[in-house]
């Protein structure tokens, strides 16, 4: 196959333009990979929750969809298209109002579920079987817990807000609400730098001796 050449000049410009889009630092460097994980806790996911609460001022807790971190960060100077690959959607970052209990029962279905974990942060979940019942505590990163009837402010993404958190949410996400809202790559990018080296082994993302979602086995978590 030849390429025509007229159109060659034609998508030269945009693919030039597209390339210096790519190959912008975003002023941070990835000492070692931070990967994600689909069905698990992850350092990535988590991380991504972390700089969605911290873009987020007044947010209690932050809550990231599995499935919306597309790509580990790979090992050396970060540019926006390593951070596009991540986070690939054009997601936006709201802020919603959950109750504790609406939480809880969030948080309950998702480890309940075969689909992608949710990144965390600001919280810290155990969930326990007790015979064939489901325990489920959630508390801050403090340790005090989160009381029933505590209405908290949430950062998430608007894919969540509108999809299977929707139900729990304390009052539905208005268009104005999301059309004010900044794209996720963007919000979570931007103070990147400021955090410093990025290591897929630094605890603040993901301890395995300490998880923010302490479960009794892999997800899905069944009790019988």
């Amino acid at each position: 196959m030849v390429a025509d050449e007229a159109v060659a000049r034609i998508v030269a410009g945009p693919l030039a333009d597209a390339r210096s889009v790519e190959e912008r630092p975003v002023g941070v460097v990835v000492e070692s990979p931070v990967r994600t994980r689909y069905q698990g806790e992850s350092a990535l996911n988590n991380l991504v929750a972390d700089r969605m609460r911290a873009a987020a001022p007044g947010a209690d807790v932050a809550v990231m969809n599995g499935g919306g971190v597309r790509a580990d960060l790979p090992a050396g100077a970060l540019d926006y298209g390593h951070l596009y690959a991540t986070l690939l959607f054009d997601n936006r970052l709201v802020m919603v109002r959950m109750r504790g209990a609406a939480l809880r029962a969030a948080l309950r279905d998702n480890v309940r579920a075969d689909d992608g974990a949710l990144g965390l942060a600001g919280a810290r979940v155990s969930v326990a079987c007790e015979g064939a019942s489901m325990q489920v505590r959630v508390a801050r990163d403090d340790g005090r817990p989160i009381a029933d009837d505590e209405l908290l402010t949430v950062a998430t993404n608007d894919y969540l807000a509108g999809g299977s958190l929707a139900r729990h949410l304390a009052e539905p996400l208005t268009d104005e609400a999301m059309a004010a809202a900044p794209v996720m790559r963007d919000a979570v990018g931007a103070p990147l730098g400021a955090v410093g080296p990025l290591r897929g082994d630094d605890p603040r993302w993901y301890d395995p001796a300490h998880p923010r979602m302490a479960l009794p086995h892999a997800r899905p978590v069944r009790c019988r």
